[in-house]
């Protein structure tokens, strides 16, 4: 139920206090559209024939075609990618060996300093990250680690995709996913959790690191 301070408002204030939602395309499904690839391929020459008035690849003219104006790049996706990431510079460290330092890591998700921001057309992303970590996995300091990393990905801030708990000493971690996105800017980020101080562990211990990490985003038009 609307409050009395919201009725009494003009309609042009109360839609932007409300922040109605991105409205979607509307699309119709169609049947046998994809169903048999060879009925498909039928139907789609008929029309293709009809269009071109009987023109096909053994009858086109030579040049008939120019590249630079009737072929266009990225008409139906455009994809995006960043490299270089790695454990965030504000909790590395140098000590037993490189990575994250209890005396500056405080633990839960930490995003990555390098992500992706660019304006998105709407339609699919397929999003994917791929990275090498390693983590301490042995006796030391008087304690048994058993340490783990874990990744996710967000998307303006919310986590669509995540990894399982790593405990292997050294692997790599590959994540992907496809999600529905509205055209607009978009942030896409890598996050990653350590496990917590156990007992036994100095401050200074370093508990994992990764790098090498690349982030693509393969944003399909509709």
């Amino acid at each position: 139920m609307l409050s009395n301070s919201l009725l009494t408002k003009p309609r042009c204030a109360l839609v932007e206090e409300l922040k109605l939602p991105f409205r979607w395309t509307k699309s119709v499904a169609r049947k046998d559209n994809l169903a048999s690839s060879k009925t498909f391929n039928n139907d789609y020459d008929q029309y293709k024939g009809l269009i071109n008035g009987g023109l096909d690849r053994d009858n086109l003219p030579e040049d008939a075609i120019d590249g630079n104006n009737q072929a266009v790049d990225g008409c139906f996706h455009q994809y995006f990618n960043a490299e270089g990431i790695h454990t965030n510079d504000s909790v590395f460290d140098h000590h037993l060996f490189y990575g994250v330092s209890y005396n500056l890591y405080n633990g839960g998700w930490y995003l990555a300093d390098t992500d992706l921001e660019e304006t998105f057309k709407e339609g699919t992303t397929t999003v994917e990250f791929n990275a090498w970590y390693n983590c301490i996995n042995n006796t030391g300091l008087g304690a048994t680690l058993v340490q783990w990393i874990e990744f996710a990905l967000f998307v303006d801030g919310n986590m669509l995709c995540s990894s399982s708990r790593l405990f292997n000493y050294m692997g790599q971690v590959h994540l992907a996913m496809t999600i529905p996105i509205s055209s607009g800017t978009h942030k896409i980020q890598v996050g990653w959790r350590a496990s917590g101080v156990e007992s036994g562990v100095t401050g200074a211990q370093n508990t994992c690191y990764f790098d090498g990490g690349q982030l693509t985003a393969i944003n399909r038009i509709r």
